[in-house]
């Protein structure tokens, strides 16, 4: 949504972000470096280097909060990168071909992780045991699931804000909205595209090292965490692309109708041979929310004049 806000062009690469920045994360915090093995039911073996020892000896919640700010950083450069060495260029060219970027873009980080870090499951550190919760009477929420949705309050209330009263953040939707006229007024769209896709790879660095605690119970998979971002574009589409609270409504409705279609349809489609119906509904109510509002519950609709 952030590259969105700047670009008005979707960024697809955002998993391969969420996915790096995840294993970077995992790195810090285990101290195994991309060359190590680690086994799935145990303690990974560390293999940093002797004079980065008094990293490992911080306490697992300080090791996993700095580790997650250091993977934010390392991601952001990333996605900085990444705009000057190949989005830069196609300043002024069809959009469609920008996505197409993107796409491969998510492609090459995925066969990169993977190849570093090879496939295999992974124990991932967390200050949270899958079995701690807090109990509200017949309901059990993992602390873990608690800490990301106040990381996700702060972090939607923050760029609320940015978006809304700052200079650069008005900047980023100048740009948006129409770059030769942003140009004219000055505003470096370069640099605004640059700063765009360091906030998205921040984002999606926290996010990664925020989802495996919260829904794969410690245990790092690569295709899941992959495929997580895959989820947040119904979400997003469903509140509106330019609206940040209306993408944390989107989420919150995706996840709720998601749990209820488990529930529900589940059983009628498992008698269709489709076991997996609740995959899909969110694509399906997605697509039905846009034929009604296509500019999404709370997107602002494109004023044209004619």
């Amino acid at each position: 949504m952030i590259v969105y806000k700047a670009t008005e062009v979707i960024n697809f690469a955002h998993g391969g972000l969420m996915l790096l920045g995840t294993y970077v994360a995992f790195t810090l915090i285990s101290g195994v470096l991309p060359s190590g093995a680690t086994t799935p039911t145990g303690p990974p073996n560390s293999n940093f280097p002797e004079w980065l020892a008094w990293w490992l000896e911080l306490p697992l919640p300080w090791r996993y909060g700095l580790s997650i700010v250091v993977a934010g950083v390392v991601v952001g450069l990333f996605g900085v990168l990444v705009e000057r060495s190949m989005l830069h260029k196609m300043v002024g060219q069809p959009v469609f071909a920008v996505v197409l970027i993107t796409l491969g873009l998510e492609l090459a980080i995925a066969t990169t992780v993977q190849v570093l870090w090879s496939p295999q499951d992974k124990v991932f550190p967390s200050p949270w045991s899958p079995l701690s919760r807090v109990q509200i009477g017949d309901i059990a929420i993992q602390w873990s699931s608690i800490w990301a949705v106040i990381a996700m309050a702060i972090c939607v209330l923050a760029f609320f804000a940015f978006f809304k009263y700052s200079k650069l953040g008005v900047a980023m939707r100048a740009t948006a909205h129409d770059q030769e006229a942003a140009m004219s007024m000055g505003i470096k769209t370069t640099t605004i595209f640059a700063i765009a896709w360091a906030i998205a790879g921040v984002l999606a660095a926290i996010a990664g090292a925020l989802y495996v605690p919260t829904r794969l119970a410690g245990l790092l998979t690569l295709t899941p965490v992959r495929f997580s971002a895959l989820a947040a574009f119904p979400a997003a589409i469903l509140g509106g692309l330019d609206s940040p609270g209306g993408a944390v409504v989107g989420g919150l409705s995706i996840g709720v109708a998601q749990v209820l279609s488990v529930r529900y349809l589940n059983p009628f489609f498992l008698e269709l041979q489709l076991p997996n119906f609740h995959v899909i509904f969110p694509y399906l109510l997605m697509i039905a929310i846009l034929l009604v509002k296509p500019y999404g519950l709370f997107g602002s609709a494109e004023v044209r004049r004619v």
